[in-house]
């Protein structure tokens, strides 16, 4: 959660996200369920209860569905950081399951497969690319169960 948060940044109020009105760490819904939309407001406290609400029903739990190879706990923070941003969709499918699957340590592959998530409205988005950035260093960093952040 500590990466995602870091990635994500809290806001208190509703703001437009590319396609959608977010909230919080970059929720698409409040905590009773509703979309987020323009005026929304939500405490800190409750946002963090609402991003793992999200990690542990729906994002973390794609990667835990998706993912048959074994990874360690930096591996699954960075996979996880992923999905919230790209959608569980998109993440299913994606080159970077797929080769995380055929060897979690093919390490080049997995980076040149994170790094294809760099566009928002179809162009290269340096934010984007900064994060993949981000994520693949906490990918790499193979110490079961600590953390790595920059």
């Amino acid at each position: 959660m500590t990466l995602l948060k870091q990635e994500e940044g809290f806001r208190s109020r509703a703001y437009w996200d590319e396609s959608q009105w977010s909230i919080g760490y970059g929720s698409g819904t409040l905590l009773n369920g509703q979309r987020v939309k323009e005026g929304d407001t939500i405490t800190q406290s409750d946002a963090l209860i609402l991003l793992e609400r999200l990690i542990n029903n729906e994002y973390g739990a794609t990667v835990n569905r998706v993912i048959t190879s074994n990874i360690n706990r930096n591996q699954w923070n960075a996979l996880t950081s992923l999905c919230y941003n790209i959608g569980v969709g998109g993440f299913s499918g994606s080159t970077v399951v797929r080769r995380v699957n055929a060897n979690p340590n093919d390490f080049d592959g997995i980076a040149d497969a994170f790094r294809m998530w760099k566009n928002s409205n179809g162009r290269v988005n340096p934010v984007l690319v900064s994060r993949r950035e981000r994520e693949i260093k906490v990918y790499m960093n193979s110490v079961s169960g600590s953390f790595f952040l920059p």
